[in-house]
């Protein structure tokens, strides 16, 4: 392999890329034999010998008078400037089955994140996976995606993929399979020219006669009726999303559009006229390590202060996990008296899980649980936008943060996630759009009122539930 990549390498220096399909496709089912020690290997090479041609000194001066001209020195300095391994890349991804290729390299860089065995791959992984990801942004984009429904008619290869690919909610075997792409259930997948055949994108949803706001309301609806049942338009109301899934993880972090639930809407409109009520059920999987991570801050903050004969730094960037008077009701029911024994305590009962079944620490424990996740929700930031993946996802598709859940996922994934708690994004069709595009500019977030009201804020105008 190590023969071929020098190979077409001067293939490509010399401007041939179009005679050079038999090698790239040498490269590609060599690559596939070698172990992951191997691959390692290969990638810091591809560093090391294909990535700057020589030491070149940079300097470029751009004119506003003549454009024309600048443009053309900026592309020249993003030719010099551009690791020569990229141009390999681009051919391979020419070669029979070279888009998958590279898709696979990508989860093997993932893989190889801090595993590593050689002292240079931590610096050359992201060096590699930046071109792989600026290549694959363009090669997947999102005018191109097949959406088509998964039924039990659908090929069984498709099929396995679906259930392989549910993490959120398992699909216990080929019966509840059976379930989950009949009667009053939709199943829908997209797929791209770029990878024929492999779902990039899974959608579950359940056709209910009312907005979910527990996985209960949904689960006992996956069993309700029988998968050949004739569905009855009348109790078609609501389509409520409660899995969205993308299995492959050499796709992530690539964009793959902001219309997708907007697609289906449209689809699920046109077998159903009147269907105007769409929400998701969404898990907050990042929700217990903030958390976490915010006591565990507090408990060091105790321990520096006590270390300190109690004298507290006057500032601090530690926010209250509580109001004061929250804070001294936790007091309380923790039966303690200072915030060392307040945070440990809390976090060993949230950790055990068995708070669930104690009716008093459910009811107690409800508004303070519920006012961080809403924080966390609505206040964290990525870059301007929503930190929870799920959120980012949701709100670029022109959904509005709508309702808070309690208790909506009492599995010991969902505890484990988010103390139980998930959210509604509604999505009202004829403002999607709009949403979308304030987001996307504004990286302002939309709110029902059920969600304002936990947090004291104002909510967004909204359509009136009928």
């Amino acid at each position: 392999i190590l023969e071929d990549t020098y190979n077409l390498m001067k293939v490509i220096k010399r401007g041939r890329e179009v005679v050079s399909g038999s090698i790239a496709e040498r490269i590609c089912d060599s690559y596939k034999q070698l172990s992951l020690a191997e691959k390692e290997t290969f990638f810091n090479m591809l560093v090391s010998d294909h990535g700057v041609a020589e030491t070149t000194k940079i300097g470029i001066t751009l004119d506003r008078s003549n454009p024309v001209e600048s443009i053309q020195r900026l592309q020249n300095l993003r030719h010099i400037t551009q690791p020569q391994f990229a141009g390999l890349f681009r051919v391979l991804g020419k070669a029979q089955g070279g888009v998958k290729f590279m898709v696979n390299m990508r989860t093997d860089l993932s893989k190889l994140t801090g595993k590593s065995t050689v002292e240079a791959t931590p610096a050359v992984v992201p060096v590699i996976d930046h071109e792989l990801k600026q290549l694959l942004s363009v090669w997947f984009s999102s005018g191109l995606f097949h959406l088509q429904r998964a039924t039990w008619e659908s090929p069984s290869r498709l099929l396995e993929k679906v259930a392989a690919s549910e993490a959120v909610h398992p699909i216990l075997g080929w019966q509840d399979l059976k379930r989950r792409v009949g009667a009053y259930k939709r199943c829908f997948v997209f797929t791209h020219p770029c990878l024929p055949g492999e779902p990039l994108v899974i959608l579950h949803a359940a056709l209910l006669e009312n907005v979910a706001d527990t996985m209960e309301k949904i689960v006992p609806a996956l069993f309700e009726h029988m998968p050949d049942s004739v569905e009855d338009p009348a109790r078609v109301k609501v389509a409520n999303f409660y899995s969205i899934s993308r299995p492959i993880d050499g796709l992530s972090g690539i964009d793959l559009g902001s219309n997708i639930v907007r697609r289906v809407m449209h689809r699920l409109q046109a077998e159903y006229p009147k269907l105007q009520h769409f929400s998701s059920l969404s898990p907050i999987p990042g929700f217990n390590n903030w958390l976490f991570g915010q006591i565990n801050r507090h408990l060091q903050h105790e321990v520096f202060a006590r270390i300190l004969d109690d004298v507290r730094p006057e500032s601090s960037d530690l926010l209250p996990l509580f109001s004061d008077e929250t804070h001294v009701k936790m007091m309380q029911l923790f039966d303690v008296d200072n915030n060392k024994d307040l945070y440990t305590k809390l976090s060993m009962t949230l950790e055990s899980q068995e708070w669930i079944t104690s009716p008093v620490l459910v009811s107690e424990l409800k508004q303070p649980l519920m006012k961080l996740c809403a924080r966390y929700l609505f206040a964290l930031k990525h870059r301007g936008h929503a930190l929870d993946p799920i959120a980012n996802f949701h709100l670029r598709n022109g959904a509005v943060m709508y309702r808070l859940c309690w208790q909506a996922d009492q599995s010991p994934n969902g505890l484990s996630q988010s103390c139980g708690m998930m959210v509604n994004y509604r999505y009202y069709p004829e403002l999607t759009e709009g949403f979308s595009e304030k987001y996307y500019f504004t990286k302002r977030i939309p709110v029902g009122e059920p969600f304002a009201s936990v947090i004291s804020i104002e909510p967004d105008s909204l359509p009136l539930d009928p």
